[in-house]
């Protein structure tokens, strides 16, 4: 099986990427956001607690997600491969998830850092909360993110190298296919 995290900040396109991955590749695509959004649409309580958290533009509890990652891999170990969208966020989650992939004999075979100026992310968000209406792609919520983002999330690259993960950059400002005719040739080198 081949585990991949697509890591980036929001609006960098790892959900469209990790889209075309799973259609092409035939791997599992993990996104914490679809699973999560999909609470919120079944308005449980959970969903509901969920809902005010991303609203406010704050992040839902390690605990929470710790639990459907777990759940996800015990659920697919004879998958071809999985691809982790927005997962792991901070440096708790990218340990978690490595002693997980290792407590089923599996680990991170590629990290795929998207890279994109702020300017960019800014302008795609606004055009997606316009598209599909989304309430957590405000200006505020967007600010707010960003800060988390370099915050908490960016120092998992460091993590990531000083656990000797096989970790690719490529620039995600361009066109869709060329990001993902590069995404493609590195994932073929696993294969």
């Amino acid at each position: 099986m081949i585990n991949i995290v697509i890591f980036g900040p929001l609006g960098s396109g790892k959900g469209t990427q990790a889209q075309k991955i799973k259609e092409k590749y035939g791997f599992i695509h993990f996104s914490t956001g679809d699973l999560l959004r999909e609470e919120i649409k079944k308005q449980t309580p959970l969903g509901k607690k969920i809902e005010t958290i991303v609203n406010s533009g704050a992040l839902v509890s390690d605990e929470i997600i710790e639990d459907i990652v777990k759940e996800f891999i015990k659920n697919n170990l004879n998958a071809k491969g999985i691809i982790f969208d927005g997962y792991p966020r901070t440096l708790h989650q990218a340990e978690t998830l490595d002693k997980e992939l290792i407590n089923n004999n599996l680990k991170i075979d590629l990290v795929i850092k998207l890279n994109i100026s702020e300017s960019i992310i800014k302008n795609r968000l606004k055009y997606r909360a316009l598209k599909e209406g989304r309430a957590d792609d405000n200006e505020d919520t967007i600010i707010n993110r960003l800060q988390f983002f370099y915050q908490y999330t960016l120092p998992i690259i460091d993590y990531y190298q000083k656990t000797n993960k096989n970790i690719v950059e490529i620039y995600g400002d361009r066109d869709v296919n060329e990001v993902f005719a590069d995404i493609c040739k590195q994932i073929d080198k696993l294969l």
